[in-house]
């Protein structure tokens, strides 16, 4: 898959997630071999106005074995593009991202994300700024559309392209599914076939074959690999393994998913600091812990626990039971 300039290999990307991929996560991810991932999404407003949350969420290793696709929301042509000119000469990103595709009401609402959908004047306008002020490669983050009667993906996909954009990812179900009911493959299949430029396909990859059915089904240059995710880093690595050399990598065992949620924490721990880390560590450790045996009464434990240490305790102790 080629973007711009850069030969993305393999084409597999890891999708942005609020509260998920933050930068502590994508350390371990880019030890799992993901070479392409993008970042949490950024307010454009925010970043303007130079809010500390927002501030924090760019930060990444400009030494990483890999590429960076900073992703901005906003509904004005003008803060968008002026929070990506503080990206690209700030933090030179291998590519920033447009979203169009967050079905999140508090981003709908104020007409950013999957809003965009609905209004291709504005989509066009937004892409045609920021692609003739920038020099970064710009890509967009889509959905199948608004709704079942408004499914315009092919549409923005090919106001994208005229308008400068690089490369597209299709999420394909409408902002009124949010994550529910099935992926649409011809949707992302039909975006495919309408543009030159590279198309990524996203939506409900969890494992190998699912993987190999976005790719063989809709043709589309590259994935995207979300939720499935969570607290899963090994689904990088045998995509990656798989894609690569064909070769199918067994299953993380218990005492590793347990092992990796340690060194989650420790990380997020020194990124953020205990008092933010260990609460926000919670859900990534259920994540971890999902599906295995008495995990249900360790999560309600943990849940409870304030300091780094009690928690690594605490999950060692469930380790000795495999």
């Amino acid at each position: 898959m080629k973007i711009s300039d850069e030969e993305v290999l393999p084409p597999i990307a890891v999708a942005p997630m609020a509260g998920v991929t933050d930068y502590p996560y994508r350390q371990i991810l880019r030890s799992m071999g993901a070479k392409f991932i993008y970042s949490e999404m950024v307010s454009s407003k925010g970043l303007v106005y130079n809010n500390n949350r927002t501030v924090k969420l760019l930060d990444y290793n400009t030494q990483e074995d890999g590429y960076i696709n900073i992703q901005i929301f906003g509904e004005d042509a003008n803060f968008i593009a002026k929070a990506g000119k503080i990206i690209e000469e700030k933090y030179q990103p291998d590519f920033i991202d447009i979203n169009m595709g967050c079905p999140v009401v508090k981003v709908v609402k104020n007409g950013a994300g999957s809003a965009l959908m609905k209004e291709p004047k504005k989509v066009a306008k937004i892409i045609r700024r920021i692609v003739k002020e920038l020099r970064t490669p710009i890509t967009v983050k889509i959905r199948a559309g608004w709704n079942q009667s408004q499914l315009n993906a092919v549409e923005i996909a090919q106001i994208s392209e005229e308008k400068g954009a690089a490369a597209i990812a299709v999420h394909g179900r409408t902002r009124e599914q949010f994550y529910s009911g099935d992926v649409d493959y011809k949707i992302i299949r039909k975006v495919k076939k309408a543009v030159d430029i590279p198309v990524i396909g996203n939506g409900d990859i969890i494992d190998i074959a699912s993987a190999k059915k976005m790719f063989e089904y809709t043709k589309c240059d590259g994935i995207m690999v979300g939720r499935g995710l969570r607290g899963n880093p090994w689904l990088i690595k045998r995509l990656v393994k798989y894609f690569s050399d064909s070769i199918i990598l067994p299953q993380p065992k218990p005492t590793a998913k347990i092992d990796m949620a340690i060194k989650h924490l420790n990380l997020a721990v020194d990124y953020y600091g205990e008092d933010v880390a260990v609460p926000k560590m919670r859900q990534h450790i259920s994540w971890y812990l999902k599906g295995l045996k008495n995990s249900t009464y360790i999560k309600n434990e943990i849940n409870k626990l304030k300091d780094k240490e009690t928690v690594i305790e605490t999950l060692k102790i469930y380790k000795d039971n495999f």
